[in-house]
């Protein structure tokens, strides 16, 4: 018998079990999957038992917090209201926010105290040439071009107008130049030679040849290959601009590059065309930027502290030079 029956398997064995006469046969796969149905019925059946108190915590939330509302916000209606009613009815009281406000009550029957200004009558000694000198400090565009105004000094006008290259310039400029000079700076990074002489029209115009403006750009036109357009626009510039000075600053040594560079040889012969057609005008001048390695930043394109020092100093002497014949004031 035992060798019909043979030897069983480990992963199929069964065991007979006699229900109501009947044999029931059972192996340890639906032992594994009826133990995993007891675990998930378990965890189902908590799972809603945590929903369920938590829909009973969140109503009783709920149900205080109206109360809260309604008893803090509803207050019943006065008696006369109810007589006119003949309800106990609620109404709603908007609160008010500006609860830190302290309202101040009127009392009719207290006698208020009336104060009196005792230096009102200093009032009529007040100087009333002080309105007009007002006003025209307003006009002026800074507060050292009034003090000249009224020593009756005579003062310089200088406007700045380039790229990235004279940033921060105007400021150097004016603590060189000092309080009889008024300077102006207009930058416009990226801009080329095209943008930077359209700058400040409404003011340029009103120049005269005490005045003086400084042009710095070139060097993104340079960059682009279009040095011509640069040397263009700079001879318009200074044709259209006759009735004043005009100084011009050289396009800067390019050190972010190699020296066999075509940019840098292009700046080479930018500066010379420069020079070369700045020397037919009297009124205008160009001024050589600073060359040192030293005086620009670690990248090399533009100039450092020490490079603006330097130029701003050389636009001071060039101004001095032509506004001012005493060479004692030259800073270079």
């Amino acid at each position: 018998m035992a060798d019909e029956i043979g030897v069983p398997n480990n992963s199929s064995v069964k065991s007979s079990v006699n229900t109501n006469n009947s044999e029931v046969f059972h192996c340890k796969k639906c032992e594994e999957v009826e133990y995993q149905l007891q675990q998930a019925l378990e965890e189902f059946s908590s799972a809603q038992l945590i929903i369920q108190m938590l829909k009973e915590e969140s109503l009783q939330v709920q149900q205080r917090g109206h109360q809260a509302i309604e008893s803090r916000n509803l207050i019943q209606c006065n008696q006369q209201d109810t007589v006119e009613t003949n309800e106990n009815k609620w109404s709603e009281v908007i609160p008010t926010h500006n609860r830190r406000i302290k309202q101040v009550n009127s009392y009719p029957n207290v006698q208020q105290i009336k104060t009196h200004n005792r230096f009102q009558v200093l009032e009529q000694f007040r100087d009333h040439s002080d309105s007009g000198d007002g006003q025209k400090s307003k006009k002026s565009r800074s507060v050292p071009n009034a003090i000249m105004k009224k020593t009756g000094n005579k003062c310089h006008k200088v406007i700045l107008i380039g790229d990235s290259h004279a940033r921060d310039c105007a400021q150097k400029l004016s603590n060189y130049l000092g309080t009889s000079y008024e300077v102006i700076g207009y930058v416009s990074p990226g801009a080329g030679q095209e943008v930077i002489t359209n700058l400040a029209n409404k003011e340029l115009d009103q120049l005269t040849q005490e005045d003086l403006v400084v042009v710095c750009g070139g060097a993104n036109n340079i960059s682009k290959n279009n040095s011509m357009k640069g040397l263009s626009c700079a001879t318009k510039f200074i044709q259209h601009r006759r009735h004043t000075n005009v100084l011009l600053i050289n396009a800067p040594h390019r050190y972010d590059l190699e020296e066999s560079s075509c940019v840098t040889k292009e700046v080479e012969l930018f500066n010379r065309k420069l020079t070369h057609f700045v020397k037919q005008y009297n009124h205008a001048e160009v001024i050589a930027i600073g060359e040192k390695r030293e005086q620009y930043t670690k990248h090399g394109l533009h100039m450092n502290k020490k490079g603006k020092e330097y130029l701003s100093r050389k636009i001071a002497d060039a101004i001095y030079r032509l506004c001012n014949p005493d060479p004692n004031t030259y800073y270079s």
